[in-house]
C-alpha cells in the first residue's frame, strides 16, 4: 500500500518508505546520525532530509542520547495509517457498523473482539479495549516470533489484582445521603451498605494476601503497573532498573500472581 500524499492531520507528505521508517520507530527503533550524514538503526537507513521533515512536523524528536525517537504525534499517525491500510485490504468484507471515525479511534485503542457469556447464558460479541491499561497493551503486543508478551492468564491475574486494589480502597461518596436520620443521632447503615463494606474488606484482605504471596521484591512492579497503571518504562526509571529489565521482572511477578489466584479459585 502506498502512503504517499499529504496526510490531512499532520500536514507531512509521507512516502511508503517514510511510513516504513515510522512503523519501525513505533516498535522501538531509535535512529542515530552517522558519519555518512545518514540516520541508521541496525540495517535500516533513513536520509537526513526525511528525518528533518519528521522533526519539522513533530513526528520524531531528539532524545538525551542524541538519537531520534518517535513522538506521540508520530505514533498516532502510524496507528491511523495502519488502520486505514487494514480497512483497504478488508474493504470487500468491511464491517458496516464501524463508524467513520474508526481510524482516529484506532490510535487510542487496541480493540479486540471477544465472546462474553451474558446473564442468561447467551454469547455476546464485545469489543474490548486493551489499551486502557499497561497490562492490556502488553497482552496485545507480540514479539518477533509472533508470541504475546504476556499470557492470557497473566493478564487475567493482573486484572484481578487491580479490581481487588480498587474495591478495597472504596469509592468516595460524592452525592448527598437521603437516609432517614435515626432519633439517637447515630449514623444508620442499610443492609446494602453493610454488604459493600464486607465486599470491600474481602477485596482488601485478598489484595494484601496477593502482595505478600508474590513477595516484596516482585510486588513493587505489580503495584505500580497493575494498580497505579504506570508504564513499564516509567517503572524502570523510578526504580533505577536497567532498560528492558522491567518486562522480565513483571512476567516473573505475574507468574507468582497467577499461582496465588489459582490457589484462591479465581483462575
Amino acid at each position: 500500500m502506498s502512503q504517499s500524499g499529504k496526510n490531512a492531520r499532520s500536514g507531512v507528505k509521507l512516502s511508503s518508505f517514510g511510513f516504513k521508517v515510522l512503523k519501525k520507530m513505533k516498535l522501538g527503533h531509535v535512529f542515530q546520525l552517522k558519519d555518512d550524514e545518514q540516520y541508521w538503526s541496525g540495517k535500516t537507513r533513513a536520509p537526513k532530509s526525511l528525518m528533518d521533515e519528521f522533526l519539522r512536523h513533530d513526528l520524531v524528536r531528539q532524545n538525551c542520547a542524541d538519537g531520534i525517537e518517535i513522538t506521540t504525534a508520530g505514533r498516532s499517525l502510524v496507528s491511523r495509517l495502519m488502520f486505514q491500510e487494514t480497512q483497504q485490504k478488508l474493504n470487500s468484507c468491511q464491517d458496516k457498523n464501524v463508524y467513520d471515525g474508526g481510524a482516529y479511534r484506532a490510535q487510542h485503542q487496541a480493540g479486540r473482539r471477544q465472546s462474553i457469556e451474558g446473564e442468561e447464558g447467551e454469547i455476546i460479541s464485545s469489543l474490548i479495549n486493551y489499551a486502557e491499561s499497561p497490562i492490556g497493551r502488553l497482552y496485545v503486543k507480540k514479539d518477533k516470533n509472533g508470541n504475546r508478551l504476556i499470557s492470557k492468564r497473566q493478564m487475567q491475574a493482573a486484572e484481578l489484582l487491580r479490581q481487588d486494589y480498587e474495591y478495597s480502597h472504596g469509592q468516595p461518596q460524592l452525592t448527598a445521603r437521603y437516609d432517614s436520620v435515626p432519633i439517637s443521632g447515630a449514623a444508620k447503615g442499610s443492609a446494602t451498605q453493610e454488604l459493600m463494606i464486607d465486599f470491600s474488606q474481602d477485596c482488601h484482605r485478598r489484595y494484601q494476601q496477593a502482595i505478600t504471596f508474590v513477595g516484596k521484591g516482585l510486588s513493587d512492579v505489580l503495584i505500580r503497573v497493575c494498580c497505579h497503571l504506570d508504564g513499564v518504562v516509567m517503572v524502570e526509571k523510578a526504580l533505577n532498573w536497567p532498560a528492558r529489565s522491567g518486562k522480565l521482572v513483571l512476567k516473573l511477578a505475574l507468574d507468582r500472581l497467577v499461582d496465588f489466584y489459582e490457589e484462591q479459585g479465581h483462575l
